[in-house]
């Protein structure tokens, strides 16, 4: 009876931690609109910021709205990460864009 209630208990605790109450107020990105990219130094003096300014120029030629929209690119460590539907494509774009990252 004891081992019951116990792992009753249990579920209960695990079914309250399922749901997050800050969910509705933090914007999550969409995972078909978001591209992690990796970074690796490439030469002796490069670092993270010389490849943004390169990463940001070849997205502005491909027709995202920079600088205006600079909050789709954001780093951590050596991943960079893109939000597509952020930097101000064409939805068009961003449909195709966002199958760079998809296993067909």
């Amino acid at each position: 009876m004891m081992k019951n209630c116990i792992l009753i208990c249990f579920f209960f605790i695990f079914l309250s931690c399922e749901n997050n109450s800050t969910s509705d107020l933090i914007d999550i990105p969409s995972p078909e609109t978001t591209l992690n990219l990796k970074w690796n130094k490439a030469y002796p003096d490069d670092n993270i910021d010389k490849s943004l300014i390169g990463l940001k120029w070849a997205l502005s030629y491909v027709g995202a709205k920079l600088p205006v929209a600079l909050n789709g690119i954001y780093t951590s460590g050596n991943t960079i990460t893109i939000e597509v539907d952020r930097l101000g494509f064409a939805p068009n774009a961003v449909v195709l864009l966002s199958k760079l990252h998809t296993k067909n």
